[in-house]
């Protein structure tokens, strides 16, 4: 037995905005883990955020921004350090 259901405009509005809303993060979520993150050298980060090769190792050095064991540093690592500017 199939029920009707009857809604405002502002309502199917709400419903439908939802549901696009629900699958674009989905969509997102699933590509980002599809895709490797990008990964930068030091010198292509200090160029990146307008500093000096030697600062941009002492950002790392101290903390501020983090790379992998190989050297390179994630692009998660420089969106970090720049909301914490």
């Amino acid at each position: 037995m199939q029920k009707l259901v009857l809604l405002t405009e502002e309502e199917l509005k709400d419903a439908v905005s939802s549901s696009i809303k629900l699958a674009l993060y989905e969509f997102e979520k699933n590509r980002k883990e599809k895709e490797p993150e990008k990964t930068y050298t030091i010198n292509q980060v200090a160029k990146k955020l307008g500093m000096s090769f030697s600062t941009a190792k002492k950002r790392i050095e101290e903390g501020y921004i983090k790379a992998a064991k190989d050297g390179r540093i994630p692009q998660s690592s420089i969106t970090n350090y720049l909301r914490n500017q």
